[in-house]
């Protein structure tokens, strides 16, 4: 075979060759996670090209940006959600403990002038039943997102066993094609979707093993993946946070995981710890302090018949917001708002003591032992939620942001452009049909020569 015809064939050979990278490239530009394809080529002494592989266009610095920028929204966007459905539920009309209160205070007041007039201590009944259904709302709320939080952890954390374990898989598969010579590029794409889509739940670190496998870890060295081998996490619930726990297992070692590990897992094991069950320990703490306060002025007033009052709220020590309710039997003229049983019904001396209620702090553990007022403590907790609730929505917008830059700049490198590939097709058409035209000029040459003899 002549020289020419081995550069014709060669040539040949790469344009079909180019034409099933483009081809592919074409077919694959909307698969998520797709890195565009290229040929590796080498020219020869003799003017023919050898093809030395398919290489994957990926710069793995910009896909740890978008695992950095998955794991900031999974954070971000989990968390704002969480605390979004907190703030719903104190500030709602339904939930809003310092319209109940003023309500409740504002009726109590009213009966002061007239503390003998029915109808107004009918009022403070009513008011009364309405501060114990916002506490009853709050509290179901709450159990529904407990509920429902530990579901999602759940979830959460059969999703990152699946993925830990499919990128072990893969670390395994890549390793043997490699060993054995063969193209391993769209494992290797797939690969970097599993862990992306890991990021997404967990803040991970990953490190190139140099042997076709990656090393996946916590920020803090916890392991998640190790040549072919993945950890296993484990979540048990409760009502306190101590009571929760998010174990990682790797081999025979198990590891107590932090709220802060990032991603939608961290955010969600977080509002768990840090602000849901603090919310609950809140408003049973609530309930049981008013309730404990008004009881505690009624048992020493006389009501409006001249008899020793009783008990006005009652509630189970286990549940008190739960259950806080006027005791059963309540009426209007069991309100002792006389000193005594003599001073009749115009006396309102005890009805005053029981108005001091709203000026007098009380120590709340749930707030960190510190001393507020009813107001004062409702006022305080969701200020706290309010704030944290905009600054998560905040962060998650900004989150946004960084992901479609890190996105944009990924796909840059590595995506497919329909542009660039339909005019390298039409390139390597062109290639394709001057190499087979070399081939046949070449044969038309040395059959021209053969015939001279």
């Amino acid at each position: 075979m002549s020289n020419m015809t081995q550069i014709g064939m060669s040539g040949l050979q790469t344009s079909q060759a180019w034409l099933n990278v483009t081809a592919s490239n074409i077919a694959n530009a909307s698969t998520p996670g797709y890195s565009r394809h290229t040929l590796a080529l080498t020219s020869n002494a003799d003017g023919t090209v050898s093809i030395d592989g398919v290489q994957r266009i990926s710069d793995q610095y910009l896909v740890a940006q978008a695992w950095d920028a998955g794991t900031e929204v999974g954070y971000s966007g989990a968390y704002a959600s969480y605390m979004l459905a907190l703030e719903n539920t104190f500030a709602t009309d339904g939930g809003n403990l310092g319209m109940g209160l003023d309500g409740y205070f504002a009726a109590l007041s009213a009966c002061m002038a007239d503390p003998g007039n029915t109808a107004l201590r009918e009022d403070v009944l009513n008011a009364s039943r309405e501060l114990c259904n916002q506490m009853h709302n709050i509290n179901g709320n709450l159990e529904n997102q407990l509920e429902q939080v530990n579901k999602s952890m759940q979830a959460m954390v059969n999703e990152v066993n699946s993925l830990t374990q499919q990128i072990a898989d893969l670390n395994m598969q890549i390793q043997e094609g490699m060993a054995s010579g063969q193209d391993v590029s769209a494992l290797q794409d797939k690969r970097d979707v599993a862990v992306l889509q890991l990021s997404e739940m967990l803040d991970v670190s990953v490190v190139d093993c140099g042997d076709g496998t990656i090393q996946v870890t916590l920020p803090q060295g916890q392991p998640l993946v190790s040549q072919g081998e993945a950890a296993t996490l484990g979540f048990t619930s409760g009502t306190q946070p101590s009571d929760g726990k998010l174990e990682l297992h790797f081999g025979e070692d198990v590891y107590y995981l932090n709220p802060d590990i990032g991603g939608a897992l961290g955010a969600t094991y977080e509002y768990y710890q840090e602000e849901l069950i603090p919310a609950q320990a809140y408003v049973d703490e609530f309930a049981q302090e008013f309730a404990d306060a008004m009881n505690s002025w009624q048992v020493v007033g006389y009501d409006l018949n001249g008899n020793q009052g009783k008990p006005m709220f009652t509630y189970d020590p286990a549940d008190p917001a739960g259950t806080i309710a006027l005791a059963e039997g309540f009426t209007n003229a069991d309100l002792a708002f006389a000193s005594s049983p003599t001073s009749g019904a115009g006396d309102n001396s005890n009805l005053q003591n029981m108005l001091n209620v709203q000026n007098q702090a009380f120590v709340f553990d749930s707030l960190g032992g510190g001393s507020y007022t009813f107001n004062d403590s409702y006022n305080a907790v969701y200020s706290h939620i309010a704030s944290a609730a905009s600054s998560a929505r905040e962060a998650y917008e900004m989150a946004l942001t960084t992901m479609e830059q890190a996105y944009y700049s990924w796909s840059s490198v590595s995506g497919v452009n329909m542009d660039e590939e339909a005019m390298s097709l039409m390139t390597y058409q062109q290639n394709y049909v001057a190499n087979a035209q070399v081939i046949a000029t070449s044969d038309e040459l040395f059959t021209t020569v053969l015939n001279m003899f």
